[in-house]
């Protein structure tokens, strides 16, 4: 059976880098595939054509902010696209496209309507420094509860991937456990992040990641400031761009961090295997409710052990003592304590990669991950 399927994202990026792999399994299974988000750069919309997929452009669907006036545009705008489109199925990624495509879905029309939350965010992570970033935290958090108490209520099915996240939803009520699925993360090529030998000699710890402070950034530093005092040769490498849109890092403060030695920056990376390949460890100390992180991933597919904290998504992604070691999130000595162990015992760099990328084998193949979404989006 031949469907229309509309897919509702945030940002064409996200269409391209996340989804374009399940689009050309929709397509190569004979199905049509609208690609319903806001425009992109060029080389996206390339991208994207390429799929397979027909984009229909969504403006206004941002990935943060909750302006009343702005949002309500956004659902009246994706409610009368759909209606014209009269797609057989929705499936809709990330917070805000589940809320307004659930809603909008139903007010449409649309047979079935299926969502994935991929973390619940900052609104549901680790309480931020200062009393008014405090409040504004609480204040989204009862913003999204709100709507997410209205849109639940018409979706069909929901996808989240960790069981963390299943839990919140399930104690405040907001989805029956006969409509929530837990996935183990969306998948990678395995193909494509091929294992490498790691080294060992001198020990070199990777954090990449979009350069907002939740992603434990400055802890990273700190953590590097202290391990080079008693094992001064290891080297620690961040990647990643900065956030215009939050409260993010700043280039003179990454730069003073560069002049002092304690890390080095190359910036944003088209491509992360090559920076993979030169490591040892992968670090992802973060203080945000991730959904299953995809980085991590990646580096566990190509044999890196890996630091994590114990926040929601990032412990569900690796083992401990297995795969790599989880530290209480936030918790600086804890994570120096756990580089340290590595420039200690270099041999449990090796060791703890082969598992890492057994593990990656054993739950994150995008070929099987593919086919359990696209099993819950068409039936």
């Amino acid at each position: 059976m031949s469907l229309r399927i509309a897919i509702i994202g945030n940002a064409m990026s996200t269409m391209v880098n996340f989804r374009a792999p399940l689009i050309r399994a929709l397509v190569q299974s004979g199905h049509e595939v609208i690609a319903i988000c806001p425009k992109g750069r060029a080389e996206d919309t390339v991208a994207l054509a390429g799929t397979g997929a027909r984009h229909v452009s969504l403006e206004g669907m941002s990935p943060r902010g909750l302006s009343p006036a702005s949002e309500i545009r956004v659902l009246r705008h994706l409610t009368a696209l759909l209606h014209d489109i009269r797609p057989d199925r929705v499936f809709a990624y990330f917070l805000k496209p589940v809320i307004w495509g659930s809603i909008a879905a139903r007010r449409s029309g649309v047979p079935r309507c299926v969502g994935m939350i991929e973390g619940l965010g900052y609104a549901f992570s680790l309480p931020p420094a200062g009393r008014l970033r405090k409040l504004r935290q609480g204040l989204a958090r009862l913003a999204i509860l709100a709507l997410l108490k209205v849109a639940l209520r018409k979706i069909d099915h929901l996808i989240v991937l960790n069981r963390d996240d299943a839990s919140l939803l399930l104690s405040y009520r907001l989805v029956s456990a006969a409509r929530l699925t837990v996935l183990d993360g969306i998948g990678i090529d395995l193909d494509f992040y091929a294992p490498a030998p790691s080294h060992s000699s001198p020990v070199r710890f990777l954090l990449a990641a979009r350069l907002i402070r939740e992603k434990g950034i400055e802890l990273f530093v700190a953590a590097a400031r202290e391990v080079r005092k008693q094992y001064p040769d290891v080297r620690f490498r961040l990647l990643g761009g900065l956030d215009t849109q939050t409260e993010g890092l700043t280039v003179p403060l990454i730069e003073s961090w560069v002049d002092e030695g304690l890390i080095e920056w190359p910036g944003q990376a088209e491509d992360v295997r090559p920076h993979l390949r030169e490591s040892s460890v992968f670090v992802l100390p973060t203080l945000y409710r991730e959904g299953l992180p995809r980085s991590t991933m990646e580096a566990m597919a190509m044999g890196r052990a890996v630091i994590t904290s114990d926040m929601p998504g990032a412990k569900s992604s690796m083992t401990h003592g297995v795969s790599g070691l989880i530290v209480p999130a936030g918790n600086l000595d804890a994570l120096v304590a756990a580089c340290r162990f590595f420039c200690r015992t270099p041999s449990e760099i090796e060791r703890m990669g082969l598992e890492a990328y057994a593990e990656a084998h054993r739950r994150y193949d995008l070929r099987r991950q593919n086919y359990q979404q696209i099993e819950l989006i068409v039936n």
